[in-house]
């Protein structure tokens, strides 16, 4: 990706803005000198713009990661047609200016300024990506009304010109492309630790590059395990924007403040969404999201349930069995605020139970492209349920893709099964 700035006060204002980017960035001349970093840079790696500027790039990265470094620059240098290249490896570290060590992604691209080739690093600090995560989401919400202003007079300011249009269209899928990255990075952290656990699979398709569903894991220090399994308002980056929120919330009300109950849980959580969203106020955010959340003891003997207007499904000697939710969202009812039931229920060894969003059953397709609906989705539940969990996953898999065939897939679809 080729960026060409004209005029040193077009070039001022495209620093100026890097400072409101949440990664840290670096430019450098074809030499690797520093001559630009955002402030966000200086926070994490704990530098002076006075300390760094001038300096070579090398001073960053650690002595046995600087031919990976070199060889990549050298590429860049002798490409005409030169696309981004990302760096995603958990080997891959920078140094800040104690010479502490850390795990750090980052995309290098090419830039052009005043005859010469630049080089721009956009780092992510992966040594805390969940609280970082977490705090961006806040952040996100509260400076809302603040980038929508900015983007309409960005929107002012965009040359009708379609190849301007399209750079700019490409450069804003790039960033959702990196946001997924992020997304699965927190998702993958939950599964491995439900794999972990208990005998699952986690079926999970996205609609568009990043979803509105999310799951959720912690494994308590008296062995317990929480799994939760959200469906929130919309799809795509808001819906996105939502599951970040609800993952903080989720972090704080079990692992910071340590509710143990389930219905608790839940009643809290809509009471932090409501807050946070400025339900009651006028020109509130009316989103919110359903959700199912288990609490499984350690012996794996008992469950303990709540949803919101999502149910759990039990499947016992080839009978399936629905254990009801209580029918309503979180975030939605502000005016009529129950408070979240809770079921408890005993296991047997063989037992499964399932607990989804409602994705899989609303999906049109078929001879006559209509919804395959809950009957279909527990009679196929029924039907697969003597494979192996794994072979089960691969089964709803083919039969989802086969049922949509060509149409549109009409929501995000997560399906977890879990094997006593």
């Amino acid at each position: 990706m080729f960026m060409y700035f004209r005029g040193a006060d077009v070039m001022e204002n495209k620093l100026t803005i890097l400072n409101y980017i949440l990664s840290s960035v670096i430019i450098t001349d074809d030499n690797g000198k520093i001559i630009f970093v955002n402030e966000p840079f200086t926070k994490v790696f704990e530098y002076d713009n006075t300390d760094i500027i001038n300096k070579d790039i090398s001073i960053l990265i650690p002595r046995q990661y600087k031919k990976l470094y070199e060889r990549i620059i050298k590429i860049h240098k002798i490409s005409y047609k030169t696309s981004d290249v990302d760096i995603i490896k958990t080997k891959s570290v920078g140094l800040k200016s104690d010479g502490t060590e850390f795990p750090i992604a980052f995309r290098l691209s090419k830039i052009y300024y005043k005859g010469r080739n630049h080089f721009l690093f956009s780092i992510e600090d992966l040594s805390n990506l969940t609280s970082k995560i977490d705090d961006q989401a806040k952040k996100l919400i509260e400076l809302n009304e603040d980038l929508i202003d900015y983007a309409i007079t960005l929107d002012t300011k965009v040359d009708k010109q379609v190849g301007k249009i399209k750079k700019i269209n490409d450069e804003i899928i790039d960033s959702i492309r990196y946001s997924k990255k992020i997304q699965d990075t927190i998702l993958n952290n939950s599964s491995r630790k439900i794999n972990k656990f208990i005998d699952n699979f986690i079926l999970y398709i996205p609609r568009d590059i990043v979803s509105g569903d999310f799951y959720w894991s912690h494994k308590t220090w008296s062995g317990e395990m929480f799994i939760a399994i959200g469906d929130c308002t919309g799809h795509g980056v808001p819906g996105a924007f939502l599951t970040m929120l609800s993952n903080s919330l989720l972090n704080e009300i079990i692992i910071t403040k340590r509710y143990r109950d389930t219905s608790k849980i839940l009643t809290q959580l809509r009471s932090e969404i409501i807050k946070l969203l400025s339900h009651k106020e006028e020109g509130g955010i009316k989103d919110g999201l359903d959700i199912v959340l288990l609490k499984i003891s350690k012996d794996k003997k008992k469950i303990e349930f709540s949803g919101a207007n999502n149910p759990l499904y039990l499947l016992r000697n080839g009978e399936i069995k629905t254990i009801k939710n209580d029918p309503y969202s979180i975030g939605y009812e502000t005016e009529n605020e129950r408070k979240f039931t809770k079921s408890t229920m005993k296991m047997i060894s063989g037992d499964k139970v399932y607990i989804s969003t409602d994705g899989y059953q609303d999906q049109f397709g078929g001879e006559n492209d209509k919804k395959l609906k809950r009957k279909g989705f527990l009679n196929l539940l029924i039907k697969t349920s003597s494979l192996n969990l794994s072979k089960q996953k691969e089964s709803l898999h083919d039969f989802i893709n086969e049922w949509k065939g060509d149409g549109f897939q009409v929501d995000d679809i997560t399906v977890l099964g879990l094997d006593f």
